[in-house]
């Protein structure tokens, strides 16, 4: 299984702290198949999986770290440097934890992408990559054929769209509330964004701002903030 950390070439804007390994496949359609995750916790800030629909760069699903539940019969997060296991299925298995159920359209292909925030010890955190298994109702199958290369995706006007305005006249920068859908968006992140201008012999923009204390997840304020950034793109 080919994995690649090369988000650089894909114009994602990728945050240059993190480790990026994603793999793409297709659900077979002639049978109903799983996808196992299996690894150990790295060591670092944070660490995720996102689902993404490859022609939209959106995200379908999410198993964000705080999440997932340890194997060992005890209702905890999984800690650094203990094993885990994430399911991709096609439909809801209520004897399988940490499971992020897809949709079966003819023809999807995803992209699950493994991000590592702040990694420890090195670019992995510390462990090895996670490894993939494909099972069927009679037991584990050989992994599908490898799709083609990841290749990147030319940037349309369309795209363009979805950035803020630039700077006012009088200079004033502002930064707008960005889903980020169709950049690979982080499903448990959020995003504001802002366009600079460095034209006009402007040499440098000062940020002065407070560190966030508080994230909102699911419509309600969460006071666990784990990792922000500023990343230049």
């Amino acid at each position: 299984l080919k994995y690649s950390s090369d988000p650089y070439d894909q114009g994602a804007f990728p945050d240059t702290h993190v480790t990026y390994y994603r793999y793409a496949f297709q659900w077979p359609a002639d049978k109903k198949v799983r996808m196992r995750i299996q690894g150990q916790m790295p060591f670092g800030r944070y660490m995720t999986f996102n689902v993404y629909d490859r022609d939209t760069r959106t995200s379908l699903g999410s198993f964000p770290d705080s999440q997932i539940m340890s194997e060992t019969g005890h209702h905890e997060p999984v800690k650094e440097g203990e094993k885990y296991s994430v399911w991709l299925t096609q439909q809801h298995d209520p004897l399988l934890r940490n499971q992020v159920v897809l949709p079966q359209r003819p023809g999807l292909i995803f992209e699950v992408w493994y991000r590592i925030y702040l990694p420890q010890k090195n670019e992995l955190g510390g462990v090895g990559l996670p490894e993939l298994e494909f099972y069927e109702e009679n037991g584990m199958i050989p992994a599908p054929p490898s799709l083609p290369p990841l290749s990147a995706k030319s940037v349309g006007l369309k795209d363009f769209r979805k950035l803020p305005p630039r700077p006012t006249t009088e200079g004033d920068v502002y930064f707008y509330a960005a889903p980020g859908f169709g950049f690979y968006n982080n499903k448990d992140n959020q995003y504001l964004v802002s366009r600079l201008d460095f034209s006009k012999g402007k040499d440098f923009l000062l940020l002065s701002f407070k560190s966030p204390r508080f994230g909102r997840k699911g419509g309600a304020l969460n006071p666990e903030v784990r990792y922000f950034s500023f990343c230049l793109g």
